[in-house]
């Protein structure tokens, strides 16, 4: 079906990234280090879909196939060293397709970030294609002072579509204890729609995770860290430790920039490197 070109640790002969037949198990690896005062990717590689590149302001992954299709079993790993600093991002958005009749696709990161590094994870959006069973799991483990930006943005369905069904979990640590611990399940209540109790008819779900120590000791939430215009709904939540999470539920992933875009305006003279981290997602999705 398809093949990967490039040996791997998984697959040292770097034959063919496929498990069996109509299904595809990939892995992709980025690792930069802190060489001197620059960053330094010193590892880059993956396998069909998960094709990582380098650029001038970062890492960015571009498909080079369709999918995840349903039965697909996709995992990234990601690592920081002490002191360093990664982006990365996407070319395109992530369509999850359904293909094997009562599969799900999986698409799982694993991250490690060092002393004093971070990480800025701000991927295109990923749609759920009607029909789809996509579980995506993110399990990160931060070291003394590590630093991270964390964004998932979900779409139920493309244009006049109901959308699919999606898991999504997300497990941090911070210097061994846990810091986050979240599932979310976005379903479409019986292909009419999504699901009023949890998304209350949004079709567009973004999380804003960040963790930096100007988050430390917060007091907690204020009215002006939210944001209710028409169908957008978001706020900030401070968690028990140095981070908080921005949650933001729209009718398109326009109505989200402008949520975080306002929500970057009210954090800036509290929370400037949040606010800075928002803000840039906010109109171009970079650092």
């Amino acid at each position: 079906m398809v093949t990967s070109t490039a040996p791997t640790a998984s697959n040292p002969s770097g034959a063919s990234a496929v498990a069996d037949v109509g299904r595809m198990v990939a892995r992709a690896r980025v690792r930069v280090e802190r060489v001197g005062v620059a960053d330094r990717v010193v590892e880059c590689r993956g396998e069909p879909p998960l094709l990582p590149r380098r650029t001038a302001d970062g890492v960015y992954f571009v498909a080079s196939a369709a999918g995840p299709l349903a039965g697909d079993q996709l995992t990234t790993e990601l690592s920081v060293g002490a002191g360093a600093h990664l982006f990365v991002g996407s070319v395109g958005a992530t369509y999850a397709r359904p293909g094997i009749a009562g599969c799900e696709s999986v698409a799982r990161v694993e991250v490690d970030v060092g002393a004093g590094g971070r990480l800025t994870w701000a991927p295109e959006p990923v749609v759920a294609v009607a029909g789809c069973r996509h579980r995506s799991e993110a399990v990160i483990a931060l070291g003394p002072g590590a630093e991270l930006f964390w964004v998932d943005v979900v779409v139920l369905g493309r244009h006049d579509e109901v959308g699919g069904d999606v898991w999504a979990r997300r497990s941090v640590d911070l210097v061994g204890s846990p810091l986050n611990r979240q599932d979310v399940a976005m379903t479409v209540a019986r292909r009419a729609g999504p699901d009023p109790v949890v998304l209350g008819g949004a079709r567009v779900v973004a999380s804003f995770l960040a963790v930096h120590p100007e988050w430390a000791g917060d007091a907690g939430s204020r009215a002006d860290w939210r944001v209710t215009t028409g169908p957008v709904r978001a706020g900030v939540l401070p968690l028990a430790g140095p981070a908080a999470e921005v949650v933001a539920l729209a009718a398109d992933v326009h109505g989200v920039h402008v949520a975080f875009g306002a929500l970057a305006g009210a954090l800036t003279a509290s929370h400037p490197a949040t606010s800075a981290a928002l803000a840039a997602y906010a109109t171009s999705g970079r650092r």
